[in-house]
């Protein structure tokens, strides 16, 4: 038998030899550091689909610096486990930021007290009360008045008038601009209204109505000075007809300081590339139906100052930038989206009171016709509003190279890409002019929780909280990029960008709508100019493409179609 004294000592050994493997193993374990990599890294958990946090480069950070939920994640994973999924630059949305994380876009820098009382919102009635505290309109910009159902009064039309959950969109008077000074630069209340008719003495809002070319010469380099002949609608129409009816220039886009003027088509994710712009602008809302919103109007290139247009068209530092879609896929898109007659039907073919006898293929008859002698862009009747294609067809099946200058100096364009290629070509294109690093890579696809009860204008997007409960595998990182799940799915074609409902799967309907006779018709007669141009576009084999590139073998098949025509004759 052990004596006591014995017993106790061999135990208090015992004791003391364990504390100090603890303290070497707790000494071990301090001196593991995470490795430092490029930038800010991501690594997946494959079995809690949780986040670890990497330190950025230059600094080690000891996994006792972590929170609670990382050092459990770091716990569980093993290396083996750990995948890199993206390097995505981020800062938690909190006062507690650290100063080594990098700085969130504007957008997305929202104050967590003003976040904690958005709680109410998701109730619906406090929904119309809090968005009438949060939002804004700008120089008194109102909802037009009127009936319902009144067209030409304006009522019922579907557009966002207000800024909302931005305070600085209503108290900042530099917003959007990114200074007092830029906006200056760019803008004044009176860029148009006043000076349009002096600057273009023989050209009025009549004009703009009735153009005296039913539709632009397809020249594609004119040597023409901006804003070219005399003949064409000038810059400036979308300003009298309420960017619905003629002109070129309606739907380019500037972003001032990145030097970018975006030609957004309709049909060609405009919706959300008007989005994208506002999130640049730092707009809280700009997850919202962004077609009306007044900050997007200080922008907009037709309604700048003349002198201002020309100086930025004329300015090589300035990137012209758009995207084309496959002009069939388009024109089927349109009608699907806006005239077709059945459940849920189109826009216009409830406003027009279409009935099914509507077709796709009496669709394409209309358009096959010749437009009327006195066209007026401001005729929404039928059949004007249908027949044929002109200067004042629907934007959204007007051809795609009638927009922004394409058909006559399309070698202005530093950049054209493909909607079929949309997730490389955006980013590359925001590369090009700097805003993938500050903005693109940041961009939160879809709406917050909070706002669901709230009308479509008023949507914030995806806070930090709710961006958590999505799965990892599920969430859309950068602007336009699909998710890692369908990045891992080679056959997902959708329109994964599409967070307003616009998209309908024109693609994959082909068969159903197109015959043979149809699809020719549209290639070879309706939307020829449009398939020269796409046709190039896809030789180059998913890259983009710059409009010099294309220029010399539009010219050549121009030269051939002049050839043919002649020998016809």
């Amino acid at each position: 038998m052990i004596p006591l004294k014995r017993t106790a000592w061999i135990l208090s050994v015992f004791i003391g030899l364990s504390c100090l493997y603890t303290t070497i193993l707790w000494r071990m374990h301090s001196q593991v550091t995470i490795p430092a990599f490029a930038e800010n890294e991501y690594y997946k958990n494959s079995e809690q689909d949780s986040l670890l946090i990497i330190a950025p480069r230059n600094e080690e950070k000891s996994p006792h610096s972590l929170s609670q939920k990382s050092k459990k994640a770091a716990k569980t994973a093993s290396s083996s486990d750990r995948e890199i999924v993206e390097a995505v630059k981020i800062r938690k949305e909190n006062n507690r930021t650290p100063t080594n994380e990098l700085t969130l876009p504007k957008a997305l820098q929202v104050d967590t007290a003003w976040i904690d009382a958005m709680g109410d919102i998701s109730r619906k009635d406090g929904g119309k009360d809090i968005q009438k505290q949060h939002c804004c309109s700008h120089w008194g910009q109102r909802k037009p008045r009127g009936k319902k159902n009144d067209k030409k009064s304006g009522g019922n039309t579907r557009m966002c008038t207000g800024i909302c959950f931005t305070p600085e969109a209503c108290d900042d008077m530099a917003y959007p601009f990114r200074s007092i000074e830029e906006r200056k630069d760019y803008w004044t209340q009176e860029s148009v209204r006043k000076n349009f008719a002096s600057y273009y003495p023989n050209r009025t809002s009549v004009e703009c109505m009735k153009p005296k070319r039913i539709r632009p010469p397809i020249h594609w380099n004119t040597t023409s000075t901006f804003p070219f002949p005399d003949d064409l609608p000038p810059p400036g129409c979308s300003h009298f007809t309420g960017s619905g009816g003629s002109g070129p220039y309606q739907n380019l886009i500037i972003i001032p300081s990145a030097k970018l003027a975006f030609c957004g088509i309709p049909k060609v994710g405009i919706t959300n590339w008007l989005q994208f712009i506002r999130f640049v602008m730092g707009a809280h809302d700009y997850a919202s139906f962004p077609h009306g919103k007044p900050d997007l109007r200080y922008w907009n290139f037709d309604i700048l100052n003349p002198d201002i247009q020309r100086r930025i068209w004329e300015d090589p530092e300035w990137t012209f930038a758009t995207i084309l879609r496959n002009p069939a896929d388009r024109l089927l898109s349109a009608y699907l989206d806006k005239l077709k007659v059945g459940r849920g039907s189109g826009a216009i073919a409830k406003q027009l009171k279409f009935t099914e006898s509507f077709t796709f293929e009496v669709f394409l008859e209309y358009l096959e016709k010749e437009p009327p002698e006195d066209l007026n862009c401001q005729d929404k009747d039928l059949p004007a509003v249908l027949t044929g294609l002109s200067w004042c067809t629907d934007p959204h099946w007007r051809p795609q190279v009638f927009g922004c200058g394409l058909s006559e100096k399309i070698d202005r364009f530093d950049f054209i890409g493909s909607l079929d290629h949309i997730e490389k070509h955006s980013q590359a294109l925001l590369e090009k002019v700097g805003l993938w690093e500050s903005h693109g890579q940041h961009y939160r696809r879809g709406t917050s929780e909070r706002t669901t009860m709230l009308s479509p204008c008023a949507r914030l997007f995806p806070l930090s909280d709710e961006s958590e409960k999505t799965p990892l595998s599920l969430r859309h990182v950068g602007f336009q990029q699909r998710s890692y799940r369908m990045n891992a799915d080679e056959n997902n074609t959708s329109l994964f960008w599409d967070a307003i409902g616009h998209a309908r799967s024109a693609g994959d309907k082909k068969e159903e709508y197109y015959t043979p006779e149809l699809l020719r018709k549209v290639e070879d007669k309706l939307y020829r100019a449009d398939f020269q141009v796409w046709n190039l576009l896809q030789k180059k084999e998913g890259d983009w493409a710059s409009g010099k590139e294309l220029l010399p073998s539009l010219l050549k098949v121009q030269k051939n179609t002049n050839i043919d025509s002649i020998v016809a004759t």
